[in-house]
């Protein structure tokens, strides 16, 4: 992400290109819900990521 994209709070003492994440939406259909899976796949993407 370029500096010119975000404001100055987060500009401060970061490399340009300043390194991110992008997420898409992480869904679960409605007959799996409450079952922790999104947790669970929120993790794994993190996990990957880093």
């Amino acid at each position: 992400m370029s500096h010119a994209d975000c404001t100055g709070k987060f500009r401060r003492n970061m490399p340009d290109p300043m390194p991110v994440i992008l997420l898409s939406r992480l869904s679960i259909d409605r007959k799996h819900q409450r079952r922790g899976l999104g947790e669970n796949l929120f993790r794994d993407a993190v996990a990957r990521s880093v």
